[in-house]
Formats: C-alpha cells, structure tokens, sequence
C-alpha cells in the first residue's frame, strides 16, 4: 500500500523497482495491483516464501517471525539501531 500510496502522490508510471529480499516481494505484490505504474522489475535475492512448513525448508520459523514482529511493536527505534549497522 505505501508504494502505490507513493507512486500516485507522485503520478509516476514506468517506474524501475528495485527490491531486495522482502521488499523484492513488496514490488511483485504492488506490481501486480497496479502495473501500470511499473516499467520493471529488478529483484535482488527475493524469497517466494519466508516460513518454514513440512514441504519447505529455507525461511524462518514462526517463532522466528514472531520474535521478530514482537521485538518491533515492544522497541523499534532499539530494534533498527541494531540492525542499521
């Protein structure tokens, strides 16, 4: 929603996307909702799926992506000084 949010407030079609892992999946679903406003696509690395389940291996547990979600709603600004190294 906040790209095509963005891309209107700016009337930009033909636009190069350039995603990289999740934001990779970002564009592909924004893409697809408005491709109008996309000329390509340039995806770095992305993941069709991000949690594990019986028939894929390669993602994140949902303890994983829970930690994750939890640790942003209790402490995000601590959370970004982290990883923004």
């Amino acid at each position: 929603d906040d790209v095509l949010e963005i891309l209107e407030a700016l009337d930009l079609r033909d636009v190069v996307f350039v995603g990289h892992s999740v934001s990779s999946m970002i564009g592909v679903l924004a893409a697809n909702r408005s491709p109008e406003r996309f000329g390509r696509l340039v995806l770095v690395g992305p993941s069709p799926r991000y949690i594990d389940d019986a028939d894929y291996l390669g993602g994140f547990t949902r303890a994983d992506i829970d930690g994750l979600l939890d640790a942003l709603d209790v402490n995000y600004l601590g959370w970004s000084e982290v990883m923004a190294p």
